[in-house]
């Protein structure tokens, strides 16, 4: 579903690379996390995808078609993804950036307003999304009416309205409290259960990472040559006893000696 093939980054700014020949999967229908320290280009990586930023060599595929590549000179590859191709990604930033002056319904017709369709069309599709992420009633009230796991899931149908098969999900929890976090972090896994939908998904949170994913890769060093990857020992049907397992115990542990050593090394450097 996703491929980076030896993608090399760096902002102007920066006197060291960010990336230099990144290379990783993720498959087709995976629940992928992906962690590592702040500042280190976890982000980087949405926005690369995005195509926000461009890479300085390597290339990027979603569904086997180019997403990003270098500049380069010549005729533009056939199999390339150019601006005005559909939605091949859909993206769920940290703050949920719902419109204040639009009501829940309008917010989430955006996307396919965008792609000029029906106005009734909008409607209808908006009411189903809205009616998937248990908000049906909410239609005509305003994200200020909200609480924030209400706006977190207004802002997700919004994402599913891009229409896209990978979703791409920056921190979205970040900012709820405990309690709502949870309950939030459970929802998600019951809608991504009931899709088919690749999720990529970004935390700090080591419990989150592995309550969520089947796969998590940890980003570390810079330039970033490689992600380490481990694999979630949970089955799909999961529970939160299930946390308490001694070999999930042991991922948590590794991955934290892990992201705790890459600290280390960033303030030495």
């Amino acid at each position: 579903m996703l491929d980076f093939r030896e993608v090399t980054f760096g902002y102007p700014e920066d006197e060291r690379l960010m990336f230099d020949h990144l290379s990783f999967h993720v498959d087709q229908g995976e629940f992928t996390a992906l962690i590592g320290a702040s500042g280190g280009g976890k982000s980087t990586i949405f926005r690369l995808i995005n195509r926000f930023l461009q890479p300085e060599s390597g290339r990027i595929l979603v569904d086997g078609r180019e997403v990003s590549a270098a500049e380069q000179t010549g005729r533009k590859k056939k199999n390339r993804l150019l601006s005005g191709d559909e939605a091949y990604c859909g993206y769920m930033p940290q703050r949920d950036l719902l419109f204040p002056w639009r009501t829940v319904e309008e917010n989430v017709m955006l996307p396919m307003q965008i792609r000029k369709e029906r106005k009734s069309v909008c409607r209808v599709k908006a009411g189903e999304l809205l009616g998937r992420v248990g908000l049906r009633g909410y239609e005509k009230k305003y994200p200020s009416d909200l609480s924030g796991g209400m706006r977190q899931r207004a802002s997700f149908a919004r994402t599913l309205a891009v229409g896209a098969k990978l979703l791409l999900l920056d921190e979205p929890f970040s900012a709820l409290d405990a309690i709502t976090r949870a309950s939030m972090q459970e929802w998600l896994r019951e809608q991504w259960n009931e899709m088919d939908k690749t999720v990529f998904f970004i935390t700090h949170d080591v419990d989150e990472a592995i309550f969520l994913s089947q796969r998590i890769l940890v980003l570390t060093g810079r330039p970033a040559c490689e992600l380490k990857e481990f694999r979630v020992p949970l089955p799909a049907d999961r529970t939160r006893d299930m946390m308490e397992a001694a070999e999930v115990r042991e991922l948590k542990e590794q991955l934290s000696e892990l992201l705790r050593k890459d600290a280390l090394q960033w303030q030495e450097n």
